[in-house]
């Protein structure tokens, strides 16, 4: 299927459920090609250097799964975790991949938990 036969029909979506509370998903234009059509419900950029960006990964998991579920985009960048993360049921976390470099790629880097043995798992299924 063509991208723009998908925004198409993501358009049709959006106008056919427009009185219903949720936002529709969107086609994501990932910064690397890929083969696949990437359709989110949510997005999100990197947080400032430096900053846990747990939270707010965490925070909008958590608003899509009251919704029943869907797919949370990160957007190429790096994303400090430094408190764990709790993947709930039918939520999906997709990124940017560049296979020459890491920078052009969504990079999580880890340090909840960094260089202790019993230290906490930094992301978690939650199968509920």
């Amino acid at each position: 299927m063509k991208l723009s036969s998908v925004r198409r029909c993501a358009a049709f979506a959006a106008t056919a459920f427009a009185g219903v509370a949720f936002a529709a998903p969107v086609v994501v234009e990932p910064v690397n090609p890929t083969w696949e059509v990437v359709v989110a419900d949510d997005v999100m950029s990197p947080v400032a250097a430096g900053t846990d960006a747990a939270p707010e990964i965490q925070r909008r998991m958590d608003a899509l799964a009251r919704t029943d579920g869907g797919t949370l985009f990160l957007r190429a960048g790096d994303y400090r975790i430094a408190t764990p993360l709790v993947v709930p049921p039918n939520v999906t976390v997709k990124g940017d991949y560049s296979p020459t470099s890491a920078r052009a790629s969504t990079v999580l880097s880890i340090v909840c938990g960094k260089g202790r043995e019993d230290g906490p798992a930094a992301v978690q299924l939650n199968a509920a």
